[in-house]
This record gives structure tokens, C-alpha cells and sequence, in this order.
């Protein structure tokens, strides 16, 4: 009996490059393996994003504690959508964070 052999049958090295190819796919989907400039966007979204709620907040009771607290929430509220008009409904003053 005749057996017909492939080329890639006749290949001793065949299953090193699969491993090769399957090792390099564990590290970057696996590990989370990125490149320089991506690893450095996603750290510097991360380290800006952290502190947001902390500073929020003590934002948010620093605008509560104004003389004109309620003057200003309704302008907020009355210009929701047109962000040149909600930022002037905020003080010019430094804020927590700043």
C-alpha cells in the first residue's frame, strides 16, 4: 500500500512553529501583551479617571455651600443642553482638584 505524504507531513519542524504561533497568541490576547504607545494612553486615561468621583463630590459640596446655590442650580437645570451657558451658571473660583 501506497501512502499518499503530504509536504507538510515530510516537515520535523512543523509542530516548533505552531507552538511559536500559538505562543505568540497567548501573549498578546492571553497576557494583555500592547505596544508602547497603547500601554501609555491607557494609563494616562486611567490615572485622570481615577480621581473624578472623589473630586466630584467634593466639587458638588463646595457649589452647594454658595450664597446663590439655588439661583445657579435652576440656571444649570434651564440650560442643560448648551454647555457655553452651563459653564457660565458656575463660578470663576477654584475648585477642588484645581
Amino acid at each position: 500500500m501506497v501512502q499518499n505524504v503530504g509536504w507538510l507531513d515530510k516537515v520535523a519542524w512543523k509542530s516548533n512553529i505552531a507552538s511559536f504561533l500559538a505562543g505568540m497568541l497567548v501573549l498578546m490576547f492571553g497576557f494583555g501583551f500592547m505596544n508602547r504607545g497603547a500601554h501609555e494612553t491607557l494609563a494616562r486615561e486611567r490615572t485622570e479617571s481615577a480621581p473624578r468621583p472623589y473630586v466630584a463630590s467634593s466639587c458638588a459640596a463646595q457649589f452647594r455651600q454658595l450664597p446663590d446655590y439655588e439661583v445657579r442650580k435652576a440656571a444649570l437645570s434651564a440650560k442643560a443642553g448648551d454647555a457655553y451657558s452651563t459653564r457660565q451658571a458656575i463660578p470663576e473660583q477654584r475648585w477642588a482638584g484645581d
